[in-house]
């Protein structure tokens, strides 16, 4: 995803911009902003898990 603006990028790529910065290596902020980032893909996993599971297994029987 391509903007200009800072403002409207994920929060993945202001993570590794984080990263990136030098003089802002605080690690303890860095590993929260990936946990709280982890989080909604992983919750949504949870409560999907059973269709997850169908469409694998369907798929497999192709």
């Amino acid at each position: 995803m391509a903007t200009n603006s800072e403002e409207m990028r994920v929060v993945q790529i202001g993570i590794k911009m984080m990263i990136r910065a030098e003089a802002m290596n605080n690690w303890g902020i860095i590993m929260a902003g990936v946990i709280i980032t982890i989080i909604p893909p992983l919750f949504v996993f949870y409560i999907m898990q059973e269709s997850f599971m169908k469409g694998f297994a369907l798929a497999s029987e192709k």
